[in-house]
């Protein structure tokens, strides 16, 4: 009798210590994921303020957005920004009996000199981490295997735009569960593809 008794003690004592260790891999599993999440979506906002960045000095040369990667990895790599002065000048116009017809305005716009992007906006100094030739690439817990989707285009009256995001999020509340289903969360994202936007998905 008093075998069992042990026998039953030990065996309750087993399960108790199983059901415990079940359960502290459970929640243990939960917070891992949660903080991984959280610490890759920080730095997918982090690559993506950047781009944001890269699209706005492309714009400045170019007057329209980038929506190739290679095209843009040129541009940071390889193009430069140029310094300008603008100046104007005031020129009075008159009628023939000599009243004011108003002002002219003569434009000047001189180039002082070019400065590589690279060195200007993304210098070792400001960004000792990036690489710019895989600035594309979608930041992974394991490994970054895809690249942000990128598009730029024009919307109504010429207005340029351009868009950029995670194609394939890792927290579950940016992905629909349902086919046609809007997901709890949006993609990370910067800009907007059907409005004149630079926020990104996450900023108000």
């Amino acid at each position: 009798m008093k075998i069992r008794i042990a026998f039953i003690s030990l065996l309750l004592a087993g399960l108790c210590v199983g059901i415990g260790f079940f359960l502290y891999n459970s929640i243990h599993e939960r917070w891992y994921q949660k903080v991984t999440i959280k610490r890759t979506e920080e730095q997918i906002k982090e690559k993506l303020e950047i781009i944001r960045e890269a699209e706005k000095a492309y714009y400045a040369v170019n007057q329209r957005y980038c929506g190739n990667w290679d095209s843009l990895t040129n541009f940071l790599l390889h193009d430069n920004l140029y310094v300008i002065e603008r100046s104007e000048t005031l020129i009075p116009l008159y009628y023939y009996d000599g009243s004011s017809k108003g002002d002219s305005v003569i434009v000047k716009i001189d180039t002082l000199g070019a400065v590589a992007v690279r060195d200007s906006l993304f210098s070792l100094k400001k960004y000792p981490k990036l690489h710019i030739p895989t600035l594309r690439k979608v930041p992974h817990p394991e490994k970054s295997v895809n690249d942000f989707e990128i598009y730029a285009g024009a919307i109504e009256k010429g207005i340029k735009v351009f868009e950029v995001k995670d194609p394939a999020p890792i927290n579950p509340e940016r992905i629909p569960k349902i086919e046609g289903e809007m997901a709890k969360k949006q993609p990370l994202s910067i800009g907007h593809r059907y409005k004149s936007s630079l926020k990104g998905s996450w900023e108000k």
